[in-house]
């Protein structure tokens, strides 16, 4: 197939279709609606790229299940773990302008309790962090929340939210073994914190010190709204 396709869902743009390929289109409405009816889901949106130009574009479903207002492509949508492509980024930018580097250690990111970490989490890496092989726990399972809901409850504010949690978590023995695949959610958030730090160190050299606002402006976003904390 010719395609070489980005498909994203995501915040989607109401732009026009100029020169969308009917045949193209019609796939993917099929393919849409066949997803949508074998995962139950409320909606579901797609956007197909190619060369730099919107092929396709499709939104179907509905945007509450029980409610009838039908989804449009020129709707906000909750973003999710796509967020973690927005860091990635983000620190790949700050790599570019030397401000930080894919190597550098958890120990040398945070200086200020790096004696207070677990000895096997001084080493992790950047990359490891970004590449969800730093062996740190998951924090994907709902029993994880009240832990960690307990140990944010004191921190006034995200960015002391996100230093807390490294600081706690990274006092912990890895849940597996540095290397190794293992899909987590901490990572990104200590991944944040280390990129929140580097931003305050370089201040008015790079105004967009706000971590939500630089990300948002490295991935070309527009516009966003913010769902939940941390």
């Amino acid at each position: 197939m010719r395609l070489k396709a980005l498909l994203t869902l995501a915040l989607l743009g109401a732009s026009a279709l100029a020169h969308a390929d009917p045949a193209l289109q019609a796939l993917l409405e099929q393919t849409l609606a066949a997803a949508r009816d074998k995962d139950h889901l409320p909606a579901v949106a797609v956007l197909i790229q190619i060369d730099g130009k919107i092929a396709a574009e499709a939104a179907l479903g509905v945007r509450a299940l029980g409610h009838p207002e039908p989804v449009t492509i020129g709707d906000r949508w909750h973003s999710g773990s796509d967020t973690k492509a927005f860091t990635s980024t983000m620190i790949a930018r700050l790599v570019e302008q030397r401000v930080m580097n894919f190597d550098d250690t958890l120990a040398a990111s945070f200086p200020a309790f790096a004696k207070d970490m677990n000895q096997a989490c001084r080493s992790i890496t950047v990359t490891q962090l970004l590449s969800h092989t730093a062996g740190l726990p998951p924090l994907t399972d709902d029993k994880n929340l009240p832990p960690f809901l307990a140990v944010i409850k004191s921190a006034d504010g995200v960015k002391a939210q996100r230093t807390t949690i490294a600081r706690n978590y990274l006092t912990m023995p890895p849940a597996s073994k540095a290397g190794e695949f293992e899909y987590s959610d901490l990572r990104f958030i200590i991944a944040d914190a280390i990129a929140e730090a580097h931003r305050q160190d370089v201040g008015r050299s790079h105004p967009r010190t706000d971590l939500r606002a630089a990300r948002h402006h490295e991935c070309g976003l527009r516009c966003a709204g913010q769902f939940g904390q941390v």
